[in-house]
């Protein structure tokens, strides 16, 4: 049985992973362009969007988050190395950071009529209209990416190949979070730049509108209720 747990929230935290991943690979363009970041956005989305991808994802974070409480549960004593216990906390403070973006975003586009799911949009709220949210998405990205780097490291340090590979791991590990964010930060530049321009923030209010300030209000609320769920 514990075998079969052990590998659930392997499998489950490699979906995650990948998920990260390609977040990161998309934002990385922003060193190229937003256009660039909008064309691979959508080709990353035909996956991740599809029932298919939905299931994956939100199953897979299911399955590890309830799997990662299981065995807290178990756990005799709380002592435990300072890589697990970074794991832990870093795990379990997640989904409080991450609520405002999945519901700001996805729920907002689902339930409340906005089309959010562009980077020009997106990047002009974190930029310039709510530049604290830019930054707790840009700090939930880096969390997300260090508790799975330390899970990989457990899973991966007994192969007898890793350390061979490890230089070039490391490398990868420290390289793609970077990218991302200097790219995620260019993006948002050229994004502030248009934005000085009102007729640009008016076309692109019209295109691609976003939820109203009432209903706005109501995902802020949610906000509040899904974390102290997490929370207690």
């Amino acid at each position: 049985m514990d075998g079969v747990i052990r590998r659930l929230r392997l499998a489950s935290g490699l979906v995650m992973l990948a998920y990260v991943t390609t977040h990161f690979v998309n934002h990385s363009l922003g060193l190229i362009s937003v256009q660039a970041m909008d064309r691979a956005l959508v080709e990353i989305y035909k996956y991740w969007a599809s029932p298919l991808g939905g299931v994956l994802l939100y199953g897979a974070f299911a399955t590890h988050y309830c799997l990662a409480l299981w065995a807290l549960w178990l756990r005799r004593s709380l002592k435990m190395p300072v890589a697990e216990a970074t794991q832990l906390v870093l795990g379990f403070s997640i989904p409080f950071f991450l609520t405002d973006h999945v519901l700001h975003t996805r729920v907002a586009d689902t339930f409340y009529g906005a089309d959010v799911g562009y980077y020009a949009t997106v990047l002009h709220s974190y930029f310039v209209t709510n530049p604290l949210r830019g930054v707790m998405q840009l700090v939930v990205l880096v969390i997300a990416w260090v508790h799975a780097m330390i899970g990989l490291w457990f899973w991966l340090r007994l192969k007898p190949w890793y350390p061979r590979w490890q230089p070039i791991l490391y490398a990868l590990a420290l390289l793609l979070p970077t990218l991302a964010i200097l790219g995620f930060f260019e993006g948002g530049r050229q994004i502030a730049a248009l934005a000085e321009d009102p007729a640009w923030v008016a076309q692109l209010a019209q295109e691609h509108p976003r939820a109203t300030p009432a209903d706005a209000a109501r995902i802020d609320e949610m906000v509040v209720w899904v974390r102290y769920a997490f929370v207690a």
